[in-house]
C-alpha cells in the first residue's frame, strides 16, 4: 500500500473524495462516523447522510457560492448516521476543479459529539439558524418575522447577538438551558428564543 493510500485510508478524521456531491472513495474514519464500511459509501449521494433534502439543497448552494470565490468550503452543520441518529459535524472541503467546484474535491468530516450534543432542530430552517449561530453569521430575516424570547414575550430580540460565535449563543447548547440567545436565563420549562411569524 502507497503511503499516500495508507494516510488517507487511516487518518484519524473522516475523509471523502466526492465527485459532484457523490461519494467515491471514503476512509475508514468515515465509515465509522456514518454507519457502514467504507466500501458500502463507493458511489452514494452524500444527500443520504443529510437530514433532508432540503438540507441538502440548502448547504449545497451555499457552499457552491462560497467555493466559486475560493475554492474552499467550510461549515458545522447536523448531519444524519445511516441508523438515522442525528449529530453535529464539522465539515471542510477542498475543489481541485476551480472551475467546476462540485466536479471533484476532496472532504474532510469531524463528528462533534462529544463537545456538541444534538437537540431536535425541526423543521430545516431552525437547523439553517443553527449553523448561521455556530458560524457567527446571521441568517436571512423574512418579511415581519421576529425573534422573541421566551422571558419577554412583548418585545423581539435585538439582532446583535448574531454577530457573536461564543458557544452560550448556539443553539447547539440549547439542551442545557443556561441562557436563550439574548442571554436571559431560562427556566427548565422554558425553549430558548424563537424565529416567528407576524401575528
Amino acid at each position: 500500500m502507497e503511503l499516500s493510500e495508507l494516510a488517507f485510508l487511516n487518518a484519524p478524521i473522516g475523509l471523502a473524495i466526492l465527485e459532484d456531491r457523490v461519494v467515491r472513495v471514503a476512509n475508514l474514519r468515515f465509515a465509522e462516523m456514518f454507519g457502514a464500511p467504507a466500501e458500502d459509501f463507493a458511489d452514494t449521494p452524500l444527500a443520504r447522510v443529510y437530514p433532508s433534502a432540503q438540507d441538502f439543497e440548502r448547504i449545497g448552494a451555499r457552499g457552491l457560492e462560497a467555493m466559486r470565490e475560493s475554492g474552499r468550503y467550510e461549515d458545522e452543520r447536523v448531519m444524519r448516521r445511516l441508523d438515522g441518529d442525528l449529530f453535529w459535524c464539522r465539515v471542510r472541503g477542498q475543489s481541485v476543479t476551480p472551475d467546476n467546484p462540485f466536479r471533484r474535491g476532496v472532504w474532510s468530516f469531524v463528528d462533534l459529539s462529544s463537545e456538541r450534543p444534538v437537540v431536535e432542530l425541526t423543521p430545516p430552517r431552525e437547523r439553517e439558524i443553527a449553523i448561521l449561530t455556530c458560524q457567527g453569521g446571521r441568517p436571512r430575516k423574512r418579511s415581519g418575522w421576529s425573534w422573541v424570547c421566551p422571558t419577554a414575550r412583548s418585545k423581539p430580540i435585538a439582532p446583535a447577538f448574531w454577530k457573536s460565535s461564543e458557544p452560550a449563543n448556539c443553539p447547539s447548547w440549547w439542551p442545557s438551558f443556561p441562557v436563550c440567545h439574548c442571554r436571559r436565563r431560562l427556566k427548565s420549562d422554558q425553549k430558548p428564543c424563537t424565529f416567528e411569524p407576524p401575528r
